[in-house]
């Protein structure tokens, strides 16, 4: 039977101590499975790069970036490496360095993703998570809001696994380099989710600041900008359309209860004009954002990502453990 050619791409960004642990997890648990795994490890420009000697585990590919452009654009840049560089492979698994991706939910990924024939991308939904309140109930809040506004559920991250057929496809979607699976989301590929618990951070604290996590919820919503605008532009309609009526209404009682109404039908009025004006401009602005978002060519899909490269290495038959930064 043959092996499952299996690509492993993972960012890293000055966390190499997790990225090391994780690896080395990886081939004492896969080592005797039916999987061929390699990994691409993309250096989001790292303070230190990796030096490695006598390694016995897996292949790996090490992409340097130039520039540090975050996790979301380092993902992109390594499934565009896959896709322009290998031919025969099956799936391709996304996940993060710091363990916060458990290694033996990679089998379950795939293993669901075999069941559905490479009909749908499999994603891990967390069932259990290791983080403070404050960032759970913030979370929480941003799970709402999105649905609110784009009428979709996001409870899933980057860790997946996708089938071959489907990555070119994902190489090439708008806003790939901004927010991954969002990306996924916005283009209505097929996908299935599996309950997955979090693993907790080897070692060290999260890179990413609190504005950091603010830029990247943002970011997950700005590719629904059309949906958003238009929901916006509809809502803004109806309550210019309420107003008018309201503001009839309240005229035609001024005249007919003359008594009733004096000195609120000019303040009433006047609030209404506030409002309509404010509607006026959401309306106005929402057609410019879709007229803007229909007319603007997305190039970041077709930039050439080898641009960014520093250099690309090859490690093979070293040893995790013997590895050390310069």
């Amino acid at each position: 039977m043959k092996n499952l050619e299996i690509k492993i791409i993972m960012p890293v960004f000055n966390d190499w101590d997790n990225f090391k642990k994780v690896a080395e997890e990886i081939y004492q648990y896969y080592q005797k499975s039916n999987y061929d795994i390699e990994l691409i490890v993309v250096n989001d420009s790292s303070d230190n790069k990796l030096e490695q000697k006598n390694f016995n585990s897996f292949k790996i590919t090490l992409i340097n970036l130039l520039n540090n452009v975050g996790n979301q654009r380092a993902i992109a840049h390594g499934i565009k490496y896959v896709v322009k560089n290998f031919k025969e492979y099956d799936y391709t698994i996304v996940m993060d360095s710091d363990g916060e991706d458990k290694v033996e939910d990679i089998k379950n990924l795939i293993e669901e993703c075999k069941i559905f024939e490479g009909k749908n991308i499999i994603f891990a939904q967390r069932k259990k998570r290791y983080e403070n309140f404050t960032f759970k109930l913030f979370y929480f809040i941003y799970k709402k809001i999105f649905k609110l506004l784009t009428g979709k559920i996001v409870d899933f991250g980057n860790f997946s696994c996708i089938p071959k057929n489907y990555l070119k496809k994902i190489a090439l979607l708008p806003g790939l380099e901004l927010h991954y699976c969002c990306s996924v989301l916005k283009s209505n590929f097929s996908y299935k989710k599996i309950s997955c618990n979090k693993g907790k951070r080897l070692f060290g604290g999260t890179n990413l600041s609190l504005s950091k996590h603010i830029t990247h919820g943002l970011n997950s919503l700005s590719l629904f900008v059309d949906i958003i605008a238009a929901k916006i532009f509809f809502i803004s309609i109806l309550s210019i359309l309420g107003l008018f009526l309201f503001s009839i209404i309240i005229t035609i009682s001024k005249i007919i209860f003359t008594s009733a109404l004096v000195g609120w039908t000019s303040t009433m009025l006047m609030s209404i004009l506030i409002i309509f004006s404010i509607l006026f401009l959401s309306c106005m602005f929402s057609l410019f954002i879709l007229w803007n978002k229909n007319n603007y060519n997305n190039s970041n899909s077709e930039t050439f990502f080898e641009d960014l490269i520093e250099n690309i290495e090859i490690l093979e038959k070293q040893s995790i453990n013997d590895s050390k930064d310069i």
